[in-house]
C-alpha cells in the first residue's frame, strides 16, 4: 500500500486539506519542523493512518523526518496483527518504524486507575521514549475536531471551568507533542483515505460502551450533531476563543508572578496585590500557584472561598483544598501551602 509524497498527486480537494494542516502546523502553532525528526503515533486506526498519509506528503516540504511508534497494550487477541499491518505500511514506504508493549492491565490495577488512564499514561510514556531514543524534536498525534467535540464534553461533565473547557492543547511545547489535525473533522480524514484506497484496522474496544469516552462519542455528540449539523463547527470557534484567552491569562500571570515569595517551597503574596485586581484574573491567579505547587485538584468552590476570604477580610482563615492541601489567609499576607 503505497503512501503518496507530493501534493502533485493529490486530488484539489485534498490538496486544500494538506495545506490547512500545513498552515496550521506554520501560522497558529509555530513548530520548527526544519531539518528536525518527528515521532507519529500510529495505533492502525483511521485516523492515525490519516495523520501518517498526510506528515507523509508535507514531510518535503517542510523538510521533516519521520518515525512511526506503535504500541501494543496486549488487551485484544487482534492487537498483534494490528502492529504488523503499521509495520508493513512503514516497510512498504521506507518509513522508520518501533514498535512497543505494554501490561496495561497490570499497571491499571496496580496503581488503582481505570484502563483508559492507564493506557494514556503509558502510551505518552513509551512515545517520549521513542522521541528520545530517536533524538525526535516532537511527538505528533492524530486528534481531530471530533476528538476535541469530546474532549470538550468530556470537561463540561467534569465541570472543568473557562478557558480549559476550551479543551485539549494542539501544542504542548514542555511534553514537546502536538496534533496537527485538530481542526479537522474525522470525516474530511475518512474521505481523504478513502480517496486513494489507503487501508486502516478498526480497533473495536472503541465501540465498547463501557468507556466514557464511548459513550459520549456514539451517543451523546451524535445527538447533538442532530440537533445542530455545525455543532463541530461551533467547537471548533470555541476552541479558537479559549486560546485566545489562554494566551491572554499567560501573559498576565507571567507579570504577576514577581509579586510572589518563595519561602520554604511555599508561596506567599501580599493579600493587597490580589485585592486591586479583577476577580477573573485573580481566580486564575490562585489557581496558577496551586497548579506550581502540585494542586491539581482545585475545584471552583474552594477558589471562590478562597477569593471570598481575601476580598472580604474579616480575620485569619484557612481555607482547606481537597487531599489535606492549606491556603492560609492573613491580613497582610496569602499563604499557598506546598503539596504534601
Amino acid at each position: 500500500m503505497k503512501l503518496i509524497e507530493s501534493l502533485k498527486e493529490l486530488k484539489p480537494e485534498d490538496v486544500h486539506l494538506v495545506l490547512d494542516v500545513k498552515n496550521f502546523i506554520l501560522d497558529e502553532l509555530h513548530i520548527p519542523l526544519k531539518n528536525k525528526k518527528i515521532v507519529l503515533a500510529v495505533s492502525g486506526g483511521a485516523d492515525s493512518i490519516a495523520l501518517l498519509f498526510i506528515m507523509n506528503v508535507l514531510k518535503k516540504s517542510l523538510c521533516f523526518k519521520i518515525v512511526v511508534a506503535h504500541l501494543d497494550h496486549r488487551l485484544r487477541d487482534v492487537s498483534q496483527r494490528e502492529k504488523e499491518f503499521v509495520e508493513q505500511l512503514c516497510k512498504e514506504n521506507k518509513i522508520s518504524f518501533i514498535a512497543g508493549s505494554s501490561k496495561v492491565a497490570v499497571y491499571s490495577k496496580l496503581r488503582k486507575i481505570g484502563i483508559e488512564e492507564a493506557a494514556r499514561v503509558i502510551r505518552y510514556r513509551f512515545l517520549e521514549g521513542v522521541r528520545r531514543k530517536t533524538g525526535a524534536s516532537f511527538i505528533c498525534t492524530g486528534h481531530h475536531l471530533n476528538d476535541l467535540a469530546e474532549d470538550i464534553l468530556m470537561r463540561l461533565t467534569r465541570g472543568v471551568g473557562w478557558p480549559s473547557l476550551g479543551g485539549m492543547d494542539a501544542i504542548n511545547f514542555q511534553k514537546k507533542i502536538f496534533r496537527p489535525l485538530l481542526l479537522i473533522p474525522k470525516k474530511r480524514l475518512i474521505s481523504l483515505l478513502n480517496n486513494y484506497s489507503i487501508k486502516w484496522v478498526e480497533d473495536e474496544s472503541n465501540y465498547d460502551l463501557i468507556y466514557k469516552r464511548n459513550r459520549i462519542r456514539h451517543k451523546i455528540l451524535p445527538l447533538l450533531l442532530e440537533e445542530n449539523p455545525n455543532f463541530l463547527n461551533s467547537m471548533k470557534n470555541l476552541w479558537i476563543l479559549s486560546q485566545i484567552d489562554v494566551e491572554f491569562y499567560k501573559k498576565e500571570l507571567n507579570k504577576l508572578r514577581n509579586k510572589e515569595i518563595i519561602n520554604n517551597g511555599e508561596i506567599c503574596i501580599k493579600r493587597n496585590d490580589f485585592t486591586k485586581l479583577p476577580k477573573a484574573i485573580r481566580l486564575r491567579w490562585y489557581r496558577d500557584v496551586l497548579n506550581r505547587l502540585g494542586h491539581n485538584t482545585s475545584l471552583f468552590a474552594n477558589l471562590h472561598n478562597l477569593d471570598n476570604s481575601i476580598v472580604n477580610y474579616k480575620g485569619p482563615r484557612l481555607i482547606q483544598f481537597p487531599g489535606n492541601k492549606k491556603v492560609k489567609v492573613r491580613k497582610n499576607m496569602v499563604i499557598f501551602f506546598k503539596d504534601q
